[in-house]
C-alpha cells in the first residue's frame, strides 16, 4: 500500500497524487490518499488553508482513516499530530516506511513493496511519474464538460493557434510566505516569453489567464489578439486545450501545459522557479521546455 499525504493547492495534490500513483502502478498496489492535513483548519500564521481538490477529476480516490475521521469529526491539530504519531510508530516496528521528500527532490532509490510507504512532500518533478503518462493523463481527465461561457472561450481556443499566459499574483503577492518562497516573476519575463512565441508561432492569440486582469490589462501589452481569462474552478481545464504556454512559477500552469496533447507545443518556464536561488535545482522542467 502507498500512502500520500496531500496538501497544498490543486497544483501540488495533482504533483502529490501523481507521484503516488506511478509509485502504487509500478508495485501493483492500492493508492490511498491523506487528507488528514488538508482537513485541519485551525489558523496558521501567513498560511492560505486549502481543500481537497482532486474529486474533478476521473480517478478512483481511497482515503486513510485518520483522513475520514478528521473529515467527520474536526478537531483543530489533533488528528493531524495522531496521524503522524502513526507514521512513526509504524516505522518503528517495520510496519512501514516513511519517506521524506529530499532537497534533491528526485526519488534515487528503487522503491520496491516490501511494506507500506508513506510519503510527504511535494514531489514537483517529472521524472517521478513520466514513466506513466499515460495513467496519469488519463486520469487527470476532467469529470465536467465546460458549458456556458466556458464553451465559448473553449471553441475560441480550439480555433486559433491559443497561447495560454497564465500571471499568478493574489497569494505570491499578498502572503508574506508565498512571496519569500515563490514571488511573482515580473514584467520582463512575461514581455520576452511573448516575443519568444510570436518567433516561433504564427498568428498566436494570446489567452490571458490570471486571478488579477486588471494588472493583465493595464501591463501586458501586445497587438496580436488577447482574451482575458478568468472562469474561477474551469481555468486549469481550458489551460489544456491551449496549443502553447507561457507559465508562472506555479504547479497549477505546470500541469496546465504538461496536459495540453499538443505535441508540437512551445512552452516557456521562467528559469527561476524560486525566489531563494539555491531551490531552484529542485523544479525540473522537461526537456523541450524553454527556460529564460
Amino acid at each position: 500500500m502507498i500512502v500520500i499525504i496531500l496538501k497544498g493547492g490543486l497544483g501540488n495534490q495533482m504533483f502529490q497524487y501523481a507521484c503516488g500513483r506511478a509509485l502504487a502502478i509500478k508495485n501493483e498496489t492500492k493508492l490511498i490518499l491523506d487528507t488528514t492535513f488538508l482537513n485541519d483548519k485551525f489558523f496558521k500564521i501567513f498560511f492560505s488553508s486549502r481543500s481537497y481538490k482532486l474529486n474533478i477529476f476521473n480517478i478512483e480516490a481511497h482515503f486513510s482513516f485518520f483522513s475520514r475521521m478528521s473529515k467527520l469529526v474536526p478537531i483543530p491539530i489533533f488528528w493531524t499530530c495522531l496521524n503522524y504519531v502513526s507514521y512513526y510508530i509504524k516505522s518503528i516496528f517495520k510496519y512501514g516506511e516513511y519517506i521524506s521528500e529530499k532537497e534533491e527532490n528526485f526519488l534515487k532509490k528503487d522503491l520496491t513493496l516490501k511494506k507500506n510507504i508513506y510519503l510527504n512532500g511535494y514531489w514537483q518533478n517529472e521524472e517521478y511519474f513520466k514513466n506513466y503518462t499515460n495513467f496519469i493523463q488519463r486520469e487527470f481527465s476532467f469529470k465536467r464538460e465546460l458549458f456556458g461561457l466556458g464553451r465559448v472561450i473553449l471553441n475560441r481556443i480550439c480555433s486559433c493557434e491559443s497561447v495560454c499566459v497564465h500571471v499568478r499574483r493574489g497569494d505570491y503577492i499578498t502572503n508574506k510566505k508565498a512571496l519569500e518562497t515563490h514571488g511573482f516573476v515580473g514584467i520582463k519575463y512575461y514581455k520576452d516569453a511573448i516575443e519568444i512565441i510570436k518567433q516561433k508561432v504564427k498568428n498566436p492569440h494570446f489567452f490571458i489567464f490570471s486571478d488579477d486582469i486588471e494588472w493583465c490589462k493595464n501591463n501586458i501589452k501586445t497587438k496580436e489578439q488577447k482574451t482575458y481569462v478568468s472562469c474561477g474552478d474551469n481555468d486549469l481545464q481550458l489551460m489544456t486545450f491551449c496549443k502553447h504556454f507561457v507559465i508562472a512559477n506555479s504547479s497549477f500552469s505546470w500541469w496546465g501545459a504538461w496536459l495540453s496533447k499538443n505535441t508540437e507545443k512551445v512552452v516557456i518556464v521562467p528559469k527561476q522557479w524560486y525566489v531563494n536561488s539555491d531551490l531552484n535545482n529542485r523544479h525540473v522542467v522537461p526537456k523541450k521546455w524553454i527556460e529564460i
